[in-house]
């Protein structure tokens, strides 16, 4: 009698996914990139410019960065996402900060309309649903 050896499955790649929250609910395959969050917090400064290329992760990353500081993002827990990345292991001087900020998340990327009215009248759009969103931060 021989046994058969079953092949581990694989992870979906996450192509198109820019959902943190997601992509970990889902277990699709994700690059830990969550030391990020130490050295944003070691180099605290009020202002963080960010700047990659095109399809270089940005949104994952500040979508990261909402799971991370905020206690819900999108009506979801974000208790226990963080428990088995690479910044649970930095310390509890990091994970201190885990779900403790009200984050208010702005996304310009679908705003591609081809004159400026209409992009100033989908960006009032924007800013009105982020607005009833967060009506608690008032």
């Amino acid at each position: 009698m021989t046994d058969t050896i079953q092949p581990k499955r694989l992870q979906q790649l996450p192509i198109g996914f820019d959902d943190f929250g997601e992509i970990i609910s889902e277990n699709l395959y994700f690059v830990d990139k969550s030391l990020y969050i130490k050295d944003l917090l070691d180099n605290f400064s009020e202002v963080a410019l960010i700047t990659r290329p095109r399809r270089f992760g940005k949104s994952l990353n500040l979508s990261m960065l909402h799971y991370f500081f905020a206690s819900k993002a999108f009506g979801q827990s974000t208790k226990g996402l963080f428990d088995h990345l690479n910044i649970a292991q930095a310390g509890e001087e990091y994970m201190r900060h885990q779900g403790q900020y009200p984050v208010i998340t702005i996304s310009f990327k679908d705003i591609k309309e081809r004159n400026f009215e209409a992009a100033s009248a989908n960006l009032a759009g924007v800013l009105a649903r982020v607005f009833d969103e967060h009506r608690e931060v008032l």
